[in-house]
C-alpha cells in the first residue's frame, strides 16, 4: 500500500512538473510573441514617418508628422507601453551605433506620439469651445521647437486665446493627475512625465517672460 501511494505521489510530482514545464514554455512563447508586436507596430510608425525613399529626416517635415499623429490616433490604445520601450531601445541602439542623426529622428516620434496619447487622455476633461482647449490644443498640435513662439499667442499679446494660469495649472494638475494615475515605473509613464514637465518648464518661463 505505501509503495502504491508512493508511486501516485511520484506521478502526481511528474504531472505537476509537466504542467509548470509547458505554463513557462507557453509564457515565453507569449512574450516572444508580444516583442514581434511591438516591433511590428514601432515598424509601422516609423515607415509612417520616413520619405518615399526610407529616409528619415530631422526636423519631421510637417505632412510626416502629421501622418504620424494620424496613424498614432488610428490605432489609439494598441500603441501602449511596448512600442515606446521598444523606440527606447531602437533609440539606446543607434546612439551605440554612433547614428545622432537617427536618435533625434526617433525622439521627434516619441514626441508626436507623447503629445498624441495627452490630447486624447485629457480631451474628455476640456469643455468643447473652450479657450483653454484651443490653446492647449494649439501647444500639444506644435513640436517642442515651436513650444515657445506657440505660447506667446496662446497666452499673451493683445487677445490670447486663454489665461496664462489657467494653462499652467491644467498642466500642472489635470494633465499630471493623469501621468501619475498610470502605471508607475512604466515606459509610458515616463514618456509623458518628461514630455509634460518640459511643457510646464516652458510655460512658465514664458508667462515669467511675460511679467517682466
Amino acid at each position: 500500500a505505501d509503495e502504491a501511494g508512493e508511486g501516485e505521489e511520484r506521478e502526481s510530482i511528474a504531472r505537476l512538473a509537466s504542467d509548470v514545464a509547458n505554463t513557462v514554455q507557453r509564457l515565453i512563447q507569449l512574450a516572444d510573441e508580444k516583442l514581434e508586436d511591438d516591433g511590428s507596430k514601432a515598424q509601422a510608425i516609423l515607415k509612417v514617418a520616413a520619405s518615399d525613399s526610407g529616409e528619415f529626416e530631422v526636423p519631421l517635415p510637417a505632412d510626416r508628422a502629421d501622418a504620424v499623429r494620424a496613424a498614432v490616433r488610428e490605432r489609439g490604445v494598441a500603441l501602449d507601453d511596448g512600442f515606446v520601450a521598444t523606440i527606447k531601445a531602437y533609440m539606446a541602439k543607434a546612439d551605440s551605433d554612433g547614428m545622432g542623426g537617427l536618435v533625434e529622428f526617433l525622439r521627434e516620434v516619441l514626441q508626436l506620439f507623447a503629445a498624441e496619447k495627452l490630447i486624447a487622455l485629457v480631451e474628455p476633461r476640456l469643455e468643447k469651445g473652450s479657450g483653454l482647449r484651443e490653446g492647449l490644443f494649439a501647444v500639444l498640435g506644435a513640436p517642442p521647437r515651436d513650444w515657445d513662439a506657440v505660447l506667446r499667442t496662446t497666452i499673451g499679446g493683445e487677445d490670447p486665446v486663454c489665461g496664462p494660469e489657467e494653462l499652467q495649472c491644467t498642466l500642472q494638475d489635470q494633465m499630471g493627475e493623469i501621468v501619475l494615475s498610470m502605471p508607475s515605473g512604466s515606459a509610458l509613464q515616463a514618456l509623458l512625465a518628461e514630455y509634460l514637465n518640459e511643457l510646464l518648464e516652458r510655460t512658465r518661463a514664458c508667462i515669467t517672460e511675460m511679467a517682466q
